[in-house]
């Protein structure tokens, strides 16, 4: 017959996996650069506690927040900014309105993750990846983009519109390097869990920024005041971004060992 551990003393519990939390970090961190996942270049896999008590995870919480909020709004007012601010006709703002559409997929998303493979392969990366330099160019590219529509949205149609282009395209940009910096940043073995975690900044960006736009608006009769707080707040992510850098316990650097060398 089988024997069955005994549940009452420490050491036989630890023979459970489900009981796997309970061993020692340097014991866990000890033995999971003995899997397979870890020497095939996969990173040791962390606990989602671990990964949220991070301050590379909020660095990159915020930053994934700036990124695409501004985007959001831009999108779910659209169709205001075209026929209201522009004074656009319904049929102009409505062809303009898919128009932007496919040029932030065309333009945005498709080539970003080619640029930044490309990146990655050059010798002149600003901040030690390929993606993570694109998205800090993002980051200030809008938030020029945002001081300079401040000023110019009212007098300078077709400059407008350009902008607006340009912060689509960011938006669709930024939705490709966050999911590409959640395996950079985080490990390939923990990216579906960064992913799924990092979302919570851009749901709340997809709720925050969009509502903000229209509410000042009513307040000030202008779009002056968001834009310009937009503009702020993107500047913020992009200082998250000159500061983001990969958590070394994903890599396999034990958090003794940075210790012991700072």
């Amino acid at each position: 017959f089988l024997k069955m551990p005994d549940l009452s003393t420490s050491s036989e519990r630890n023979l459970l996996p489900s009981h796997r939390s309970k061993l020692d970090a340097r014991v866990r961190f000890a033995k999971s650069k003995d899997t397979e996942a870890f020497k095939s270049g996969l990173g040791m896999e962390l606990r989602s506690g671990e990964i949220l008590s991070s301050w590379q995870f909020a660095l990159f919480w915020i930053s994934a927040f700036t990124g695409v909020g501004p985007g959001y709004a831009i999108f779910a007012n659209l169709a205001t900014l075209f026929n209201k601010n522009l004074r656009m006709s319904k049929a102009q703002a409505s062809t303009w309105v898919v128009l932007v559409n496919l040029i932030a997929t065309l333009v945005g998303r498709l080539p970003t993750g080619y640029l930044a493979d490309r990146w990655n392969q050059s010798q002149r990366k600003l901040f030690g990846s390929g993606c993570r330099s694109m998205f800090l160019l993002y980051h200030s590219t809008q938030t020029v983009c945002l001081a300079i529509f401040a000023f110019v949205e009212v007098r300078n149609t077709y400059l407008s519109l350009v902008l607006i282009v340009m912060l689509a395209c960011v938006f669709g940009g930024c939705n490709v390097l966050i999911a590409a910096l959640s395996r950079e940043l985080f490990a390939p073995i923990n990216s579906s869990v960064v992913y799924g975690l990092i979302l919570t900044a851009t749901a709340a960006s997809s709720l925050i920024f969009p509502n903000a736009m229209p509410a000042l608006y009513k307040m000030t009769g202008n779009d002056f005041a968001y834009t310009v707080g937009a503009a702020i707040v993107s500047c913020a992510g992009a200082l998250c971004c000159i500061l983001l850098q990969p958590l070394p316990q994903a890599y396999g650097i034990s958090s003794s060992l940075l210790e012991a060398n700072s």
